[in-house]
């Protein structure tokens, strides 16, 4: 235990783990937190489990959203029911 007096010092991957840090695990995760059971961002961005699970859900209701307007944009030029063009001879 001659880390904690100081004399020598740990492996950076141990005191990330010690720390939370999951940039242990992958390189790509380096300033993300485990912490009271939540994911946190670097930038301070706190996420639960369940947070987790409910994008996919979220991923498809979005699109869903945007085929829907997708949909009302391309009906904007045209007619409306009743409102036929002339047709001229």
């Amino acid at each position: 235990m001659r880390w904690k007096r100081g004399a020598t010092r740990p492996p950076q991957t141990a005191i990330m783990m010690l720390e939370g840090d999951l940039g242990s695990f992958d390189p790509e995760w380096r300033g993300w937190l485990l912490r009271n059971g939540k994911l946190i961002s670097p930038e301070g961005w706190e996420v639960t489990t369940g947070d987790v699970l409910t994008l996919p859900l979220l991923r498809a209701q979005i699109a869903g959203y945007q085929a829907k307007e997708r949909q009302i944009l391309a009906m904007d030029g045209q007619p409306e029911p009743g409102e036929l063009p002339a047709i001229r001879a």
